[in-house]
Formats: structure tokens, C-alpha cells, sequence
């Protein structure tokens, strides 16, 4: 992972990660133990006018995802 960051830059990476079909296990991990403010995809939808329409929308939509997740009481 670092080294993606290193090649690409962090605005890159964290836009290559919510485009990615499947989410980066860093999302995984901090959405496990609620911490959904510490990912890349809070931060894209935090500050959607520094990011592609598409990229929020995707991150957005990965967000929604995991609530209605964890709202379910998580995956068995």
C-alpha cells in the first residue's frame, strides 16, 4: 500500500481505492470497529470539490453501504 502512495500521491491513491469494486482493507478494518471517519472515503466526502463527481458518489455510496451493514448487526 505505501508504496502505491509513494508512486501515486495520497489524492491519487485514496481516489484509485474508491473506485476499486471492492473496498481497501483499511476501509474494512476501521469500519469493523466504527471508526468510518478515519477512511479515505469520509475524507472524499468531506471535501467533495477536491475530488472527481464520480469518486464522492462511489465513496458515498461505500459509506451508505457499510451503515446498512452495520445497522443489520454486521455480516455473519
Amino acid at each position: 500500500m505505501w508504496r502505491k502512495v509513494e508512486n501515486k500521491g495520497e489524492k491519487q491513491t485514496m481516489i484509485d481505492w474508491a473506485r476499486s469494486k471492492l473496498p481497501a482493507e483499511g476501509f474494512t478494518a476501521l469500519a469493523k470497529v466504527g471508526k468510518i471517519e478515519d477512511t479515505a472515503e469520509y475524507l472524499i466526502i468531506s471535501f467533495p470539490n477536491d475530488f472527481p463527481s464520480d469518486v464522492v458518489e462511489l465513496a458515498q455510496r461505500r459509506i451508505d453501504r457499510e451503515n446498512r451493514i452495520q445497522d443489520q448487526g454486521g455480516l455473519s
